[in-house]
């Protein structure tokens, strides 16, 4: 493994990749109770900010004129035809 950035060793034995990867793995569970517990203390009123700050989310994306002109239930007819005729076999 090379790494152009000085900072970073350029080679890394196997022991030393398996304690970074083993590392990391622990950070990441640490890291997602303190979200959990963050979460769970949330108030009522703090919650609804973040449903409601993540439903805005939506609306920072390009709009699809693509996906907006299909509602799906063209192909969702022709899987089902396609299931019944499977079942007639």
């Amino acid at each position: 493994m090379r790494s152009k950035n000085p900072a970073f060793p350029t080679e890394l034995d196997y022991n030393a990749r398996q304690r970074l990867a083993l590392q990391w793995a622990q950070t990441g569970r640490v890291l997602a109770d303190a979200k959990r517990r963050a979460l769970a203390n949330y108030s009522p009123q703090e919650q609804r900010d973040a449903v409601w700050d993540m439903s805005e989310l939506g609306g920072l994306l390009p709009p699809d004129k693509d996906r907006e002109k299909w509602s799906g239930l063209i192909e969702m007819q022709r899987r089902f035809a396609k299931l019944r005729r499977r079942g007639n076999d």
